[in-house]
């Protein structure tokens, strides 16, 4: 859970016809939702559903989509997340079927920040082939996953919500999003050219490599929770401190 905002982007109710819901603001520094939806009545004869999570930089768009669901047409309960998106979201949805349709249904969730994105892997901590072949849905639950590591060290030395933060510490979570989807595509088995070893197809990101190594990411995150470290560029929610100006002292008045 990082900087987690509940989000809404339909509550439970019967839709008939298609239509697209309300703009949801995520907050300024929120990318990623992690949402289900739960269909709980279908009516009509062969009814579908359709949903598109849009999103845009303002209340009125321009909307582009982030991510869409697969086509419901039966009760039960979807999970998703969704990463790269914009501060404004919202929902859209497409019903097919016969008069009389209706599904009712809600999805909802919780908004996140991102300390790296799914962009961000390949820019520093990964070439991009090496993850090219991994769901979007994946990376964006690394990119959660490494970002909630990521508040929990600083929830040591800061005062959270981080508003701003610098490139030492999106590079490092990038590279601990990178572990955890390495951990997820595996490791190449032993064979004759590897020797006595797997080979192992992360880069150091961000975990305790065998037993004794320790990648610079792990190091840097717990440098930064035993307040050793102080990165460049966190700005958080602690008052402003105005050390050395004069102040004034005020008594009761005594009429002179």
């Amino acid at each position: 859970m990082a900087n987690a905002a509940a989000t809404t982007l339909h509550a439970s109710g019967a839709e008939t016809v298609t239509g697209n819901g309300a703009a949801v603001d995520m907050g300024a520094t929120r990318s990623c939702l992690k949402l289900a939806l739960v269909v709980t009545a279908v009516a009509g004869t062969l009814p579908t559903l359709a949903l598109t999570v849009q999103t845009g930089p303002s209340e009125t768009g321009p909307w582009r989509t982030g991510d869409t669901f697969g086509i419901v047409s039966a009760t039960g309960k979807t999970e998703k997340t969704i990463a790269s998106l914009d501060q404004w979201v919202r929902l859209a949805w497409v019903i097919t079927g016969s008069a009389g349709q209706s599904i009712t249904f809600s999805l909802d969730g919780f908004a996140h920040t991102l300390y790296a994105g799914p962009s961000d892997l390949s820019k520093t901590a990964i070439n991009e082939t090496a993850i090219s072949g991994i769901d979007a849905e994946v990376l964006a639950d690394c990119c959660l996953r490494a970002s909630g590591d990521a508040e929990t060290a600083l929830n040591s030395s800061y005062e959270l919500p981080v508003t701003a933060w610098g490139e030492d510490l999106r590079g490092h979570t990038a590279a601990r999003a990178v572990f955890y989807a390495m951990s997820h595509r595996g490791r190449k088995p032993r064979t004759a050219s590897t020797g006595n070893s797997d080979e192992l197809i992360d880069t150091l990101g961000g975990f305790v490599i065998g037993e004794r190594m320790k990648s610079a990411a792990q190091m840097f995150f717990e440098s930064v929770a035993n307040g050793k470290l102080k990165p460049v560029g966190i700005l958080d929610q602690t008052p402003d401190d105005f050390e050395g100006a004069g102040f004034v002292i005020s008594g009761e008045a005594r009429n002179w």
